[in-house]
């Protein structure tokens, strides 16, 4: 017979549901088979979990995820919900995010969005009061030193928690967060490791609220270069876009080490 998706469909605020258990189980000698579909705009989830024991993996899953909270406990649960999240026109940042929530410490690395800004992503990470430790390093061939990236037209918003450097040497967190598109701080503490230069290279829009407070960098810099150790490097991007690097803060409790001026501009 004819396949079927298997769809689930929420567009209520007022929803709330336990853990989604996605399974991909074909059935024997059947060539046709449906897509799962999750159309999810609005309400609270629990964790959605993708299952690899005995997965048919040419199912394909469709996830239309906007403005509704997941949550997250594990790394692979966080692996998970970033490749769900749903990607925007190329250079326009999706208008609805895609909100988790952790309810655990965890430690993981990731990229928002992809270089060439063809598939922006708008996350937002609601740190609940618990820990990410960042490793190990995420980037381009020969430069994976960066615990997060977010990529040109994406958007992370991280709020309510603390964000730490792996101080292990093989994890190579050598940047906490690299920012070439836009990047939201609120009641966040940015901590460095013992690898760090910079906590954070803003190349884009770099807004901090609340009580937020980002460290200096643990390695000191080069003779030449006017700080010792650096929390915020400070420089336009180029490449794929033109844009100004702008650090926005109206908050009288956000803590800042210094703030480096750089004019590279690729």
């Amino acid at each position: 017979g004819e396949s079927v998706d298997s769809v689930i469909n929420c567009e209520s605020k007022d929803v709330s549901v336990g853990n989604i258990q996605i399974e991909r189980y074909s059935v024997s000698g059947r060539t046709e088979k449906g897509d799962i579909v999750l159309n999810i705009s609005e309400g609270s989830f629990g964790e959605i979990a993708v299952p690899d024991d005995g997965a048919d993996k040419s199912i394909n899953i469709v996830s239309n995820i906007t403005n509704a909270s997941v949550e997250v406990s594990s790394s692979n649960g966080l692996a998970s919900m970033l490749e769900m999240a749903e990607s925007g026109e190329a250079y326009t940042c999706p208008e609805k995010p895609f909100v988790i929530t952790l309810t655990e410490d965890i430690k993981f690395s990731f990229d928002v969005g992809n270089s060439t800004g063809t598939a922006p992503e708008n996350i937002i990470i609601d740190l609940n009061g618990h820990t990410l430790t960042l490793g190990p390093g995420v980037g381009s061939v020969g430069t994976t030193s960066n615990g997060i990236r977010v990529l040109a037209y994406s958007k992370l918003t991280l709020k309510n928690g603390t964000v730490v450097c792996s101080d292990i040497i093989g994890d190579n967190i050598k940047t906490a967060i690299a920012n070439y598109g836009e990047l939201v701080l609120e009641d966040v503490s940015v901590k460095s490791g013992a690898l760090t230069m910079y906590t954070i290279n803003n190349r884009g829009k770099l807004t901090l609220l609340g009580k937020t407070t980002v460290e200096n960098g643990q390695v000191q810099q080069n003779d030449y270069e006017p700080f010792d150790y650096v929390a915020i490097t400070n420089d336009p991007y180029t490449l794929y876009y033109i844009n100004d690097a702008v650090i926005d803060c109206d908050s009288d409790d956000v803590t800042v080490g210094n703030v480096q001026i750089e004019t590279y501009g690729t």
